[in-house]
């Protein structure tokens, strides 16, 4: 359904993922220039499915199967969407397989210029060399406002960290942010752009008890270890959020030993 005039309209239903299909991850995410709404879902036999919705008509591009991870990594998250501010176009990166490589793939979703909305072909990233070959278990897209950039961080199952931004064209600045962040079970990084600045931030845990924030200078593009916060356990599911109005950037984290820890970075 949709909240329209203050109400939830009826609800409605989604096209059928097909029998015995159970849904695991949903992102839903909404275009900033036109009434349409991007659908990713993970199901428990490992495939992510893509759908874009045009929310005027009540008319959708149905499932596009993008992957197959199988239930060998299906508890976590291996993909995510987010839409270009200016262009209002959707980017969707996602792990394909199993395979043990450095590679992720995305799509995009836009607008023809007959009206029309269609996926982009498949493309992929390419991580750098000193991380592990193997899947990616968790990945986190941030779009930046007033721009069509997007940052993006992935992990795979041995810890590594990686960064890239999305320039409106092409991937670039791919970054090799840690080789030794906390235990993949959780997603244990935060992803998020500083409302006045325009810098990247991003945060993760370490096996060691510390809290490490890291800024992506939107000017030399480059990504700086900036602080380190001792907490005394190893930090787990990690969220930030930014302040509209300043360069503020609230951090909040739940620990290994279930303690909350939080943060304001100025």
């Amino acid at each position: 359904g949709s909240f329209v005039s203050n109400d939830f309209t009826a609800e409605t239903s989604m096209p059928d993922l097909g029998s015995g299909s159970v849904v695991e991850w949903v992102i839903v995410k909404s275009s900033p220039t036109r009434n349409e709404t991007a659908v990713g879902i993970l199901d428990d036999d490992g495939d992510i499915l893509l759908l874009a919705r045009n929310n005027t008509y009540g008319t959708d591009s149905g499932w596009l199967d993008v992957a197959g991870i199988v239930t060998t990594n299906d508890a976590q998250r291996g993909f995510d969407i987010a839409y270009e501010h200016l262009s209002g176009d959707a980017m969707v990166v996602y792990e394909k397989d199993t395979t043990a490589d450095r590679t992720l793939y995305y799509r995009t979703w836009s607008i023809e210029a007959n009206g029309s909305g269609r996926w982009s072909d498949e493309a992929t990233i390419t991580l750098n060399g000193d991380v592990a070959a193997e899947a990616q278990l968790w990945i986190s897209l941030k779009a930046k406002s007033n721009s069509d950039e997007i940052l993006l961080a992935s992990e795979g199952a041995s810890d590594d960290i990686s960064a890239a931004r999305w320039n409106g064209t092409e991937w670039v600045n791919i970054t090799t942010i840690t080789t030794a962040a906390t235990s993949i079970d959780e997603k244990d990084f935060g992803l998020v752009w500083e409302s006045l600045s325009g810098d990247g931030v991003l945060a993760h845990g370490t096996g060691s008890g510390t809290f490490i924030m890291w800024v992506f200078d939107a000017l030399t593009t480059t990504w700086t270890n900036t602080a380190t916060v001792t907490v005394g356990a190893n930090p787990q599911d990690v969220t930030l959020c930014s302040d509209p109005t300043s360069d503020y950037i609230g951090a909040i984290t739940q620990d290994n030993q279930a303690d909350v820890n939080v943060f304001m970075w100025d």
